[in-house]
């Protein structure tokens, strides 16, 4: 199953407590996600504009930084992956899900 409207969430944070806050927000509010690298998730449920206005409360001015991104999810080609250290669950998601 694909799905319409992911979106990368990349952050910078400056302290591990903003990225605990982000962490637990996106669990809490995704329809669903993946997380398999630090500070870098995917996400679905809010458009680009929406996971940015709710997520940037965790970042004031000048603490840290928060980036969001589209998938392509109905074009193939727009992604790719590899990594030896992605568990089998995590590789599936991506797979069945973009």
């Amino acid at each position: 199953m694909t799905v319409e409207n992911a979106y990368v969430v990349a952050i910078e944070p400056t302290s591990p407590i903003q990225r605990d806050q982000v962490q637990g927000f996106i669990k809490k509010e995704a329809e669903d996600w993946w997380h398999g690298i630090a500070d870098l998730w995917i996400v679905t449920g809010k458009s680009a504009a929406e996971w940015r206005d709710a997520l940037k409360i965790f970042f004031p001015q000048g603490s840290g930084s928060l980036l969001v991104l589209k998938i392509d999810t109905n074009s193939s080609g727009t992604w790719a992956l590899t990594s030896s250290i992605f568990s089998a669950s995590q590789r599936k998601w991506i797979r069945e899900n973009l």
